[in-house]
This record gives structure tokens, C-alpha cells and sequence, in this order.
């Protein structure tokens, strides 16, 4: 298995933090975004880390040399990242990785149980949704019918959508099929959506599950006031 960290973005609404520091070297509660990220990993036998990067390209390679030895970690550079999305960082991934794959957004901060529940679940393909709770305005929702995943959107809602973590356990057969769709629309110019876009196209058949979660701590760092609640979160666990 690899997990593909995506982390290619010039994080701009956390400026002035990330002026010259890229989003996922971002200091949370004493640690980067990124070593808290790979720490869990590797926590949990996941030792093949590929980490897609953009903004800061350099630093990021710095870093991660100089803090771990530990592991196959390796980057894949999206030269194109100002102006492109995410979708064209793991699509660039997705021309090297041929085994499953563990994908999460590089400025996730969670409770590390979230990837046993991850690693545990029964079927093949998942991605991790909270059971209850107010739906977030700025981030995904996914939409559930009959104990799979319909669709996954910033603008879903209705009484079948629940909030939904960009981190996915996803075969090797699932990415593939996803990438592919993924290349019809960079062929289409279009690179500036989410890769979201793409997954949705092909869940009639695929199969992706929710993999539930309740009270574990689950959050994207976008903004300023997420860095505060995130780094409460942590300085009080």
C-alpha cells in the first residue's frame, strides 16, 4: 500500500503564515502538518509515503530529508500547481503508483484510530464520514444511499449527505479507474476542479463505502481559525 499525501497548494488563506512556508510544514501545537501526518503512518506499518508537492517544492524536500530516515518516501513535484487543483497532483501520482493507496489531503489534522478504522474496514475501497454532527460549509459532504458513498461535493446536502474527510483507502483497480477518469478531464483543460469531480463519475461502479466515525477528531486546516481550534485540540489531548 502507498499513502499519497497531497500537499501541492500555497495554502493563501493562511497567509501570512505561508508567505514562504508551504501549507504542510505549517507549525500545529509544536509539529508541521505534514510530520504528524507521516508520524501516524508510520505508526501503523505504512512505511511507502508519497507526497505530492507544489508550492515550496524545495522545502518540503529539505525537510522531509533531514527528519526522516525512516521508511520509502518519496515526492512527485506538480511544476504546474499555480495554476492548476489537486486533481492534477494526484494525477500525477497516479502515473508511478501501481497498489493500493491510502489518500489524504496534506493539511488534515485527526485522531490517529482514524486509520485503523481505515485499515480495518471490510471492504476494499472507503473513505471516512462522521455519523452525525452539523454539516460544514466549506468542506465535502458525501452523499450515502444504502450504504455507499453517492457522491461527494462542497455543495451537497439534504438528509443523505454527512460531512466527509478527504482520506480514502481506495484498491489499486478503484485509483486506476478514478485516474483514468481523471485524464479525460485534464485532456479537456479541465484542471482547475476538484478531483472529487472525476470520483463521482465513476461511483455507479465503483464501490465506495462510508467508513464511520463519531466523536474522533477530524479536520482540514484552511484558515486561520482552524489553526487555532486544531492546535487547542491538540495541546489539551
Amino acid at each position: 500500500m502507498v499513502a499519497l499525501i497531497l500537499a501541492a497548494g500555497a495554502g493563501t488563506r493562511l497567509m501570512p503564515l505561508t508567505r514562504q512556508t508551504p501549507k504542510c510544514l505549517i507549525d500545529v501545537a509544536g509539529k508541521a502538518l505534514l510530520d504528524r501526518e507521516i508520524d501516524i503512518l508510520l505508526g501503523r506499518g505504512v512505511d511507502n509515503i508519497m507526497i505530492a508537492t507544489g508550492f515550496g517544492h524545495e522545502k518540503v524536500r529539505r525537510h522531509v530529508e533531514r527528519t526522516w530516515s525512516e521508511g520509502n518516501i518519496q515526492l512527485v513535484f506538480n511544476e504546474k500547481y499555480a495554476s492548476t487543483n489537486y486533481i492534477y497532483s494526484m494525477w500525477l501520482a497516479g502515473r508511478v503508483i501501481s497498489d493500493d493507496v491510502l489518500l489524504l489531503h496534506g493539511d488534515l489534522v485527526f485522531d490517529p484510530s482514524l486509520v485503523d478504522k481505515l485499515l480495518d474496514g471490510a471492504s476494499e475501497n472507503g473513505v471516512l464520514v462522521r455519523r452525525t454532527g452539523e454539516l460544514p460549509e466549506k468542506d465535502f459532504k458525501a452523499i450515502v444511499n444504502e450504504d455507499r458513498v453517492k457522491r461527494i461535493s462542497v455543495d451537497a446536502d439534504g438528509a443523505d449527505a454527512r460531512f466527509c474527510a478527504p482520506f480514502y483507502k481506495l484498491s489499486r483497480g478503484a485509483f486506476v479507474a478514478w485516474c483514468d477518469r481523471m485524464t479525460d478531464f485534464i485532456e479537456n483543460g479541465r484542471t482547475g476542479c476538484y478531483a472529487e469531480e472525476a470520483l463521482n463519475k465513476i461511483l455507479d461502479d465503483v464501490f465506495l463505502p462510508p467508513i464511520y466515525y463519531d466523536d474522533e477528531f477530524c479536520m482540514e486546516i484552511d484558515t486561520l481559525d482552524d489553526l487555532k481550534i486544531a492546535g487547542e485540540y491538540l495541546a489539551a489531548d
